[in-house]
């Protein structure tokens, strides 16, 4: 039987009663992503043009091979990392990555890293042209080493990411590095040196190469593939400023545009239309998030039992990209709460998420649950449109119409421990604790339990009040909590109640088996204790002769 959260900010934060189960499953089931990301000291449009990158290793042939090219035009600097390569949804486990420089196709420069992949992960391969014609690994260097960094051999595990998997750090600031001089300074970026050229010391025309020199720029033919000219930077015109092109001019590196060529330079209309996103070219629907009460409304009374079937409390409908994770977040409207995450689960393989709850009635009169909410539902990053709901209670006369439950904030502030009790104060939420004789959960009805007795039940809760405690026999299918003792808790608001018990020799009884037990106080609900009668007297065929083995027992 699924039971209300308490009141005060624990009702308040209210995660949908959902519960932990189904955060779980929403943080284990969305595949993760991949994110490559490049860093070199080396320059786009003079020494390197394009960047590849490729996966060499993978957990499955789905993604082995998945190649990424993307143009590497003058002016783009590398020096602090750029994204270079994003796959999405892929398998869990160990992958190595291949990124290389290519200049006219051939390639200059590679690097490899290995990373293993269990959530969204970012990956940086380093690339330092002082490694250039360093052949790993070198003399003295583990034979794993095969990738150079900082004219150093290293494991392809060694990444900005996982620095453990490095050597020692060659500095920790620009002063720890050294500079071949000229037009080049000397830069820490994450452990590493670097040489960064600055072409301003070389005047207009010249640029600094990477052994220092001030040398002429290169002229950048016209009709070639985007190279970075004056005229064509990132807009597909030749260096003459013509307006034609030709369609490899008109590459702008976004997956998630449509690249043409036409009389009038390039153009770069979105790949996806109007209530849809784009991630790495493919289109996805927004989300959507519709909730209603059983009846159809936007109104959920929680002052009757909605049990089974089309009577349930509401009913949660989420539409959005298939398998992803989602996060509902909500707003206490009626209260001027702000924003909170509430809930995190995933969508199915069509897209979809229906989730029904069902209830008991809740009898508290001032709970926090009660009010005006604004829902949301984020996936990716973006988010649904907002829904409203009220929550009142038909039998409360401050919140008894959905009219006045818009209206409705609980006037008390009470702690996580705490419910408000009558709209005058905050009370603590009951708790139960059951102290059993034959070890921790179990009761040996086969022996005369007298001192210690068999079992005692503990409560606290609101002092003077009254607790009804409840009983679910939770290894017989299909069985309800069954309201059984009354007991007062005094001024102390507390109650003691030791139970004893003589030798029990019949097998039979449906006594035996599994037992949930919690106890009511105001409505508030407490924690749920478990407790399992068995006999050990009784035949092993039984199978109810061991705490163990009485668990799943339901006699007939």
């Amino acid at each position: 039987m699924r039971r209300y959260a308490r009141g005060g900010h624990r009702s308040r934060r209210w995660l949908w009663l959902s519960a932990l189960a189904m955060l779980l499953v929403g943080c284990a089931s969305s595949a993760p992503d991949l994110l490559v990301d490049l860093r070199t000291d080396l320059r786009a449009g003079y020494d390197f043009d394009e960047v590849r990158t490729r996966v060499l290793e993978a957990p499955s042939v789905a993604t082995l091979g998945w190649e990424r090219i993307i143009p590497a035009a003058r002016g783009e600097s590398f020096l602090d990392g750029r994204r270079v390569a994003e796959r999405v949804d892929v398998e869990r486990g160990d992958y190595v990555i291949e990124v290389s420089l290519l200049d006219a196709g051939v390639d200059l420069y590679t690097r490899r890293v290995r990373v293993r992949v269990e959530t969204t992960q970012s990956v940086t391969a380093v690339i330092t042209s002082d490694c250039a014609g360093i052949v790993c690994p070198s003399v003295g260097d583990p034979a794993g080493a095969t990738e150079c960094v900082g004219r150093r051999c290293v494991v392809p595990a060694c990444t900005p990411d996982h620095p453990e998997a490095c050597p020692v750090a060659r500095c920790a600031s620009d002063g720890d590095c050294t500079s071949a001089g000229g037009c080049l300074s000397p830069r820490c970026v994450a452990g590493d040196c670097f040489e960064q050229p600055d072409d301003t010391v070389c005047g207009v025309g010249n640029y600094c190469d990477l052994g220092g020199t001030c040398l002429p720029s290169p002229v950048l033919p016209d009709a070639g593939p985007r190279d970075g000219g004056v005229a064509d930077v990132g807009s597909g015109l030749h260096d003459a400023g013509t307006t034609t092109c030709v369609p490899s001019d008109c590459d702008d590196g976004d997956s998630c545009t449509s690249d043409t060529c036409g009389a009038g330079g390039c153009g770069h209309t979105p790949l996806c239309g109007g209530g849809d996103y784009c991630v790495t070219g493919s289109c996805y629907p927004e989300p959507s998030l519709s909730i209603t009460a059983n009846d159809g409304t936007s109104c959920v009374d929680l002052g009757v039992p909605h049990a089974s079937g089309s009577n349930y409390a509401y009913r949660r409908v989420t539409g959005g990209r298939a398998g992803r994770g989602a996060t509902q977040t909500n707003e206490h409207v009626s209260c001027g709460d702000p924003v909170m995450d509430a809930d995190v689960y995933s969508l199915d393989a069509s897209g979809a998420d229906t989730f029904t709850f069902y209830s008991g009635a809740v009898s508290d009169c001032w709970s926090s649950i009660y009010g005006r909410w604004s829902v949301r539902t984020r996936i990716d990053g973006h988010t649904s449109a907002p829904v409203e709901v009220t929550y009142y209670n038909s039998t409360c006369p401050n919140v008894r119409t959905c009219t006045a439950g818009r209206s409705f904030c609980s006037p008390c502030d009470c702690s996580a421990a705490e419910y408000c009790y009558a709209g005058s104060g905050c009370a603590p939420v009951p708790t139960l604790t059951i102290d059993t004789a034959s070890g921790p959960g179990c009761v040996d009805l086969g022996v005369a339990h007298l001192s210690p007795p068999a079992l005692d039940v503990i409560i606290t809760g609101r002092p003077s009040s009254s607790s009804t405690q409840y009983n679910e026999h939770a290894s017989c299918t299909g069985s309800s909590p069954v309201a059984s003792d009354v007991r007062a808790l005094g001024a102390t608001g507390r109650v003691s109640d030791p139970l004893t018990t003589g030798a029990v020799t019949d097998c039979t009884s449906i006594t035996y088996g599994r037992w949930n037990v919690y106890v009511s106080v105001d409505g508030e609900v407490s924690n749920t204790v478990e407790v399992v009668y068995y006999n050990s007297t009784c035949p092993l065929a039984s199978g109810i002769r061991t705490c163990a083995s009485a668990s799943s027992a339901c006699m007939p």
